[in-house]
């Protein structure tokens, strides 16, 4: 039923020569991904002030995703997130009745709705590589 890939060695990328830089209808695309009536991340922009940016938004945040792409490193702020713990039913004294939301920037969903999607690079799988090597896994 499903194919047996263990044994493929697997092509790691090592420097950004290889991966075609942000393209301005990627940024677009990934702009149009942004869920709407979310919390926002510590930055505290929401993604309808993103949306609501028109072209003049997609264009700086092409270019971000571009500074991004050759310097390999997300902005500091980015890393962060905001964790809540939001109470369920019973002791609230027993951590096990919390759940916890992280509150992440919607700027670096952006970034990374771009890769993921790759939309216009034919490319059908998200590309990790081109994630900043510091948050590789």
């Amino acid at each position: 039923m499903y194919e047996d890939n263990t044994n493929e060695e697997m092509k790691q990328v090592e420097s950004n020569d290889e991966i075609l830089e942000p393209t301005r209808s990627e940024v677009e695309w990934a702009i149009k991904q942004l869920p709407k009536g979310k919390s926002a991340g510590n930055d505290e922009i929401h993604a309808e002030m993103i949306k609501a940016s028109g072209e003049q938004g997609i264009d700086i945040f092409h270019k971000l995703c571009k500074k991004i792409w050759f310097e390999e490193k997300w902005p500091d702020e980015w890393v962060k997130s905001v964790f809540v713990p939001i109470p369920k039913k019973g002791d609230l004294q027993q951590c096990s009745n919390y759940r916890t939301i992280a509150l992440i920037s919607h700027a670096s969903k952006i970034d990374y709705h771009e890769k993921a999607g790759e939309k216009d690079r034919g490319r059908s799988k998200p590309n990790a590589s081109w994630f900043p090597k510091k948050y590789r896994n």
